[in-house]
């Protein structure tokens, strides 16, 4: 990685630290990395992007630092003047691709995309293979099911052609190139990062970020729009909440009117592990029954933009969860101004 590539997560006047962003693109979701996410507005960087090397991203942004591109003390960072003018200028990830399995997801687009130029040609003797064999299944489930429902080859084709297009024509020319030519076919594998980074003068960091977010977009677009045949290949790997298993899991015992001694008691856990649940949802989720848990004194407090601690000096009664709601409640609230 370049010093500059990391420069994209992070901002002018806010400080924000390393380990929190990699939590969020490697989708190690504690409650710390979430808030900072929501702080941040990172959100919809969640698993964006598992395996990228932690080692090489923080060697990165030490380097970052010693050309002066980031500034800070301790854990916490900042873009400097200088860095601000180096960082790259990308939207963030579209929300409605949260819910999406992304690595798995982008290996069943590939593969799909092969098995189809392999079907058009009239290929008889390609079989998929991936090294995921969860990946082979659904791909295979998915194409069976899909020529069930076409009387013939050249209308099969064509239908997936057709969806393919109109998806590319959502995206500036640019981005529809490069989506387009790493896509395999049957003439060739497509381009790899490396390929298409070099054609385009960036990093190989900087062009997989790209791809990434254009993956994403195009994975929102099926949701939203239920894009047939791809809403069937995605759908499988599209999951039923934002919130990590165990907190929707606890989620649906909330909604049965469970509280919070009770649904520990049957999920077997501690009582701050049902809180910490609380709390990813009141971060993750837009709909949050804040009243619910914060009573009316607590909701008064003035604690915005102070610690925990200084806020024990003014409230001596303050339990960090009533805390930590409370903050996650005003945050979301001047996000929304």
């Amino acid at each position: 990685m370049k010093p500059e590539d990391g420069l994209i997560f992070f901002d002018r006047h806010q400080s924000r630290r390393p380990k929190v962003i990699l939590n969020l693109l490697k989708n190690k979701l504690t409650v710390s990395a979430l808030y900072g996410g929501l702080e941040y507005g990172l959100l919809n960087y969640i698993g964006f992007w598992k395996k990228l090397d932690r080692q090489e991203f923080l060697n990165s942004l030490d380097q970052a630092v010693k050309m002066g591109y980031l500034t800070g003390e301790r854990d916490a960072l900042k873009l400097t003047e200088r860095g601000a003018q180096q960082q790259s200028r990308v939207l963030p990830p579209p929300e409605a691709s949260l819910r999406v399995k992304f690595d798995p997801a982008i290996k069943l687009w590939l593969m799909a995309t092969q098995v189809v130029s392999e079907y058009s040609f009239k290929n008889t003797r390609y079989i998929p293979i991936s090294e995921d064999s969860q990946i082979n299944f659904m791909v295979k489930k998915w194409f069976a099911n899909w020529k069930q429902s076409e009387t013939s080859r050249p209308k099969l084709v064509q239908e997936y052609q057709q969806a393919l297009g109109a998806l590319c024509e959502q995206l500036p020319k640019e981005e529809a190139d490069w989506f387009v030519n790493y896509l395999p076919n049957h003439h060739d594998l497509g381009l790899t990062v490396e390929q298409l980074a070099r054609v385009n003068n960036v990093s190989p960091f900087q062009m997989e970020l790209r791809l990434r977010l254009i993956f994403r977009k195009i994975f929102s677009s099926v949701i939203n729009n239920q894009v047939t045949p791809f809403i069937q290949l995605i759908g499988m790997v599209v999951q039923p909440s934002v919130l990590p298993k165990s907190t929707w899991q606890t989620l649906q015992l909330l909604q049965k009117g469970y509280n919070i001694e009770k649904i520990a008691e049957l999920r077997r856990v501690k009582i701050n592990t049902v809180k910490e649940h609380l709390l990813m949802m009141a971060i993750l989720l837009d709909n949050f029954p804040y009243q619910q848990f914060l009573s009316p004194g607590v909701a008064q407090m003035k604690i915005a933009g102070i610690d925990f601690q200084t806020a024990l000096q003014e409230y001596p009664e303050l339990t960090f969860f009533d805390f930590r709601l409370s903050q996650i409640r005003f945050i979301k609230e001047r996000q929304r101004q």
